[in-house]
């Protein structure tokens, strides 16, 4: 199992696996997909953008072998990528609740 695990096939695999499910969601919840565009391509998302190049920074210096110093510039990104989707994670949970829209308005 675990060989099957590290293998190429697995990856291929489980990418098929991921797409299908996405597929069918989107499928089936296709009025969810505009919001989600306009959210993503709005200022607002800024902070998922932040989350994604500190991880992406992180992997230029994970590829960077030799120094110490790299390895710690690599983790301190990741960390504070993960600390910045904290953040994002506690304000979404105590935000106050919006009252939901009419379709008429």
């Amino acid at each position: 199992v675990s060989n099957y695990i590290k293998s190429h096939a697995f990856r291929w695999h489980e990418a098929i696996i991921v797409i299908a499910f996405t597929a069918v969601y989107v499928f089936r919840h296709s009025d969810y997909v505009r919001p989600v565009l306009i959210f993503v391509f709005s200022r607002k998302a800024w902070p998922f953008y932040l989350a994604a190049a500190l991880i992406a920074l992180g992997e230029v210096f994970e590829k960077m072998h030799g120094l110490a110093f790299n390895e710690f510039l690599e983790e301190v990104l990741e960390s504070l990528s993960y600390f910045t989707l904290l953040c994002l994670g506690v304000r979404s949970i105590t935000a106050p609740q919006q009252a939901p829209r009419s379709a008429t308005a």
